[in-house]
C-alpha cells in the first residue's frame, strides 16, 4: 500500500485510458496524410509519458519506423516500453531513455520527426525545448508553423516579413521544388528572387530544381554547383548583403 505522502510520477494522474481518446482517429489520419507521416522512418517522442501519443502515431508511420521515447520519469520509461512493445513488432525499432526536454540525450539531426504532446505547458523554458527538438531533427524535417509564427509574433518581428510558408501547412518540405515554387508564387516571380541557405542538398539543390536562385552561405563553395546558372556562393553575411541588396530591374 502506498503512503498518502508518496510522491507520484509527474502527470501520472492524467495517464488513464481516456488518454487514448484525446485525438479523433479521422483527424489523425488527415494530419498523417498532410504531413506524409507514412514516409517518416524515425520519431522522437519528447515527454513521452507512458506512450499514449507514440501508440497513436506508430500505425501512421513508415512500416519500418523507429520510435524513441524521452521522459524525466524512470517509471514512465518502463511503462512506455511495456505499452509500445505490444505494438512494435521488432524490439530493435523501439528505444526509451530518461532525459530533459531542454537537454535531449540525442544526437544532432538524428530523427525525421520530433514531437510532443501536452509537454510545453509544463516547462519553464519551452523555447529551449523547441530548439532542442529542431536540433535533433534532420534537414527537411517538419516544424509546426503555428509554433514558429507565435514565437515571431511574441518577439514582434513577424511584421518584418512579407509572408510565411511552413512545411506542415504546405504539406511539403525542402528540398521539394514545391516549397520554392510556393515561395515564388507568394513573393512574385521576380528575377531577383533568391533562396538563402547553408545546406547543399535541401537549400541549394532544392532551390535550383525550382528555377530559383540559390545563395549558398558556407565557408567554401559547392564544387558540384560552382558553374551552375543561378548558383551564388556567399562566404559570410557581409557577402550576402552585397548579393541581395541589388536594385530591382
Amino acid at each position: 500500500m502506498s503512503s498518502p505522502n508518496q510522491i507520484r510520477p509527474h502527470s501520472s494522474e492524467y495517464f488513464g485510458e481516456e488518454r487514448d481518446y484525446f485525438w479523433n482517429s479521422d483527424y489523425l489520419d488527415l494530419v498523417a496524410q498532410r504531413l506524409s507521416l507514412a514516409s517518416v522512418h524515425s520519431v522522437a517522442d519528447i515527454g513521452c509519458g507512458v506512450g499514449h501519443w507514440s501508440a497513436l502515431l506508430y500505425p501512421r508511420l513508415a512500416g519500418n519506423a523507429h520510435l524513441t521515447g524521452v521522459d524525466l520519469e524512470e517509471s514512465h520509461i518502463r511503462d512506455y516500453l511495456a505499452r509500445l512493445h505490444q505494438i512494435v513488432a521488432d524490439p530493435a525499432r523501439l528505444a526509451a531513455m530518461e532525459g530533459s526536454a531542454t537537454e535531449l540525450p540525442l544526437s544532432d539531426t538524428s530523427v525525421d520527426l520530433a514531437t510532443c504532446q501536452t509537454l510545453l505547458l509544463h516547462l519553464k523554458d519551452p523555447e529551449s525545448a523547441l530548439k532542442e527538438m529542431i536540433r535533433i531533427t534532420r534537414p527537411g524535417g517538419l516544424t509546426p508553423g503555428h509554433v514558429l509564427r507565435a514565437i515571431m509574433e511574441r518577439d514582434r518581428i513577424s511584421h518584418l516579413f512579407s509572408g510565411f510558408i511552413f512545411s506542415d501547412e504546405l504539406g511539403a518540405s525542402k528540398p521539394s521544388a514545391a516549397t520554392f515554387v510556393a515561395a515564388r508564387n507568394l513573393l512574385g516571380d521576380a528575377e531577383c528572387l533568391g533562396h538563402l541557405g547553408d545546406n547543399v542538398h535541401t537549400d541549394v539543390s532544392g532551390a535550383l530544381s525550382a528555377g530559383v536562385r540559390a545563395i549558398h552561405l558556407a565557408d567554401v563553395p559547392s564544387t558540384q554547383h560552382l558553374h551552375v546558372e543561378h548558383y551564388v556562393w556567399a562566404r559570410d553575411f557581409d557577402s550576402v548583403a552585397d548579393i541581395v541588396l541589388v536594385e530591382r530591374p
